[in-house]
């Protein structure tokens, strides 16, 4: 027969008193290895350092480098045009590129980058008048577009341009409304919009879609075949690249280890897309100046000095001068060369020869270089013809008349200046001007057709205009050495570029005898880069806008040639620049940082929350930091359903309390949902860095372990 004993309740019993020694024993274990549990609540935290864990919404701020800082005010876009990769040739004005399955957009006028002539506009209505009303879906609501000056009247040209980019919000007919009122005028007047049309005697203003892209990769492709540009101008508009691309736009793929002994290219170029060359001047027309930001287009004699004959005009213009032609003889009217001058920018015309005997006559002067490419005289006749640009303000005087020989021979023609400042490409950006055509030569004799006045060359193109703003830019090169026999290793190139370069002076006659002047080379137009990451591979990546040579007069390539174009102006801001600057004339900006932003965070759970503890943080950078937090008791993944507004909340300090400052009514404890909000403020030039963020609590432990272990030992019972 079994008795029921519990020996927990028999004191006097040896297996009871071991028992409790036992247990005496583990529960001191448990309290030294969990010692929280005595104080009935264990400690917490919720702490941030890594790009993973700031990963709630930041609003003009980045999470970048494990940290959270001001955003750069430059604004990328909204992607609405896709990625694109060039290959061929693709004109963003006239082809519609983007390809996206999911944009739908078409237009009979034009590509992503449609354009059209302003003919008015209304500052005050916040609205453009266009020249043509624009087909379906060439323009729509929410479009950005740019709106620039490009081409003035001689008597008023301040306005030249001027430029910026707006938000269309209704397309009625040929009437545009903005979103926004404009900040600049267009017009005649410094303040004002008046005089804008498409004749000679107006302002010549444009409008251009500007596609908003996400990435635009220029593939690497045979010389001259893969290539994004735009259209030349046309003396109404055209002329000018602009684009967003809230990723990366490489000029050539990325480089990825060249394994070929091939020559390959990747160009985004507005070369020779500028003001128009002037064609060379045929008996009885006098060679004419280049044109330029604010003179009617190709005027006769109307150079930065003058030529011809004809007597400088009051406001020498920025294109190069018309080469002065061979001087008059008995028998054949041919117009007199004259002395190109020095202007404020283009370079003068060559002297044509100026003595009348037939049989006698001097050689063409050179034409003067543009302002900025070399800005030499012509000497002994040599036009100054050196390709490479270089800085400078003022053109340089055509070239006088050299050694007698027995042909009359042309002067070269100017080359095309340069204007502008290349540190106000943020607000300001000029096409580049071509340069004069080269003076007429003359024959001793009939040369061919039966005439003795032979054509000069034409004026050389300018440069266009390129703005890209994108949150990358890559100009990429890449060399691969190879065994190319013989005991020989050649090198093998990937080129990259970006370029808005001037057009070559073109050649005179081909009648050697004729003496016909060279065409003065075009100057180089405007790049603006806009970037927080700019990478123009070292030593090799090319972002030029360079002024271009003239060409040699007809006589064996050395008398009557075409001065040199000015160098064009090139800028880039950015946050963060490498590789070797772009040329020439090169202006450096920096991007502002939004003067204030937000972090916000994303919901937290800690469950058994007892009470919140401090809110701490880790401030580097030059500004300010600081954070709220609000907590609540029921939340999904993305909100908290009886959380208090942020404006209701107070502002903490880093170690103080997260249920601190007066009053501070978000954070309760018992609460177990939590969520914070970073302020950072700066002074747009430089930005305070969150480099970490710590949110303490306690809360109660699970204590049925241990009511287990009490429980257990409470009573054995044996039969």
């Amino acid at each position: 027969m079994f008795r029921k004993h519990s020996f927990l309740n028999s004191p006097n019993s040896f297996v009871s008193m071991y028992i409790k020694k036992l247990t005496i024993f583990i529960l001191t274990l448990f309290t030294a290895l969990f010692p929280a549990v005595a104080s009935a609540s264990l400690s917490g935290s919720i702490f941030h350092t890594s790009n993973s864990d700031f990963n709630g919404v930041p609003s003009q701020t980045a999470v970048a480098n494990n940290q959270v800082k001001l955003d750069s005010s430059l604004s990328l876009g909204d992607s609405t045009d896709g990625a694109v990769t060039i290959t061929g040739a693709k004109n963003i004005n006239t082809d519609l590129i983007s390809g996206l399955a999911n944009h739908s957009r078409t237009c009979a006028d034009g590509g992503d980058g449609v354009n059209y002539s302003v003919t008015a506009l209304n500052h005050a209505a916040k609205t453009a008048t266009l020249s043509t009303t624009p087909s379906s879906g060439c323009l729509a609501a929410g479009d950005e577009v740019l709106l620039i000056n490009l081409k003035g009247i001689s008597t008023n040209y301040d306005n030249v341009g001027n430029y910026e980019f707006l938000t269309i919000q209704t397309v009625s007919t040929n009437t545009i409304t903005f979103t926004t009122t404009k900040t600049k005028y267009y017009g005649n007047v410094a303040g004002g919009d008046t005089n804008l049309g498409t004749a000679d005697t107006n302002q010549r203003v444009m409008l251009q879609r500007v596609p908003n892209y996400t990435d635009v990769t220029v593939n690497w492709g045979t010389l001259g075949s893969n290539i994004l540009t735009c259209s030349a101008w046309d003396g109404t508009k055209g002329g000018v690249l602009a684009f967003r691309a809230s990723g990366t736009v490489n000029a050539g793929n990325t480089t990825t280890g060249k394994s070929d002994a091939s020559e390959r290219y990747a160009y985004i170029s507005v070369s020779e897309k500028g003001f128009r060359g002037p064609a060379g001047p045929t008996y009885p027309d006098k060679a004419k100046a280049g044109e330029s930001y604010f003179r009617s287009s190709f005027d006769s004699g109307a150079a930065c000095g003058y030529a011809n004959g004809v007597d400088a005009p009051a406001t020498p213009n920025p294109g190069g001068g018309g080469g002065g032609g061979a001087d008059a003889a008995d028998t054949i009217t041919v117009y007199l060369g004259a002395a190109g001058t020095t202007g404020p920018a283009g370079g003068g015309g060559g002297y044509g020869n100026n003595n009348h005997n037939m049989f006698n006559e001097d050689y063409g002067g050179g034409g003067g270089g543009g302002g900025g490419g070399y800005g030499s005289i012509g000497v002994n006749g040599n036009g100054y013809t050196t390709e490479d640009p270089a800085s400078g303000s003022t053109g340089a005087t055509g070239g006088d008349t050299s050694n007698a020989v027995n042909y009359a021979f042309g002067g070269g023609g100017g080359g095309g200046g340069t204007f502008g400042d290349s540190s106000q490409l943020n607000s300001k950006a000029y096409l580049g001007t071509s340069g004069g055509a080269g003076g007429m030569g003359l024959c001793a004799a009939s040369c061919s057709g039966g005439s003795y006045a032979q054509p000069g060359g034409n004026g050389g193109p300018g440069g266009g205009v390129i703005f890209i703003i994108a949150n990358t830019i890559n100009v990429n090169y890449d060399s691969f050495v190879y065994d190319c026999g013989s005991g020989y290793y050649c090198e093998a190139h990937d080129y990259g570029s970006i370029s808005a370069n001037g057009g070559v002076g073109g050649s005179p006659s081909s009648t050697v005898s004729a003496g016909s002047g060279g065409g003065g080379g075009g100057a180089g137009g405007s790049i603006a880069l806009f970037g927080n990451t700019i990478n123009n591979e070292p030593s090799n990546g090319v972002v030029a806008a360079g002024g271009n040579r003239g060409s040699g007069g007809s006589f064996d390539g050395h008398y009557g040639n075409g001065g040199s174009g000015g160098g064009g102006r090139t800028y880039a801001a950015y946050r963060s620049f490498s590789g070797s600057d772009p040329t020439p004339n090169y202006a450096a900006g920096t991007l502002s940082y939004f003067p204030s932003g937000t972090y916000t965070s994303p919901i937290f759970q800690r469950q058994q929350v007892a009470s919140w503890g401090n809110i701490s943080w880790t401030k580097t950078g030059t500004g300010t930091i600081t954070t709220k937090a609000r907590s609540c008791t029921s939340a999904s993944e993305s909100n908290c359903y009886n959380y208090p507004n942020w404006s209701n909340c107070s502002n903490i300090t880093s170690g103080s309390g997260l249920k601190s400052g007066t009053p501070n009514n978000c954070v309760f404890d018992n609460q177990k949902f939590i969520q914070y909000q970073a302020t950072l403020g700066g002074d747009t030039i430089t930005t305070p860095y969150l480099d970490d963020i710590t949110l303490d609590y306690l809360y109660n432990p699970d204590v049925s372990v241990m009511s287990g272990i009490v429980k257990f030992f409470g009573s054995i019972t044996f039969k």
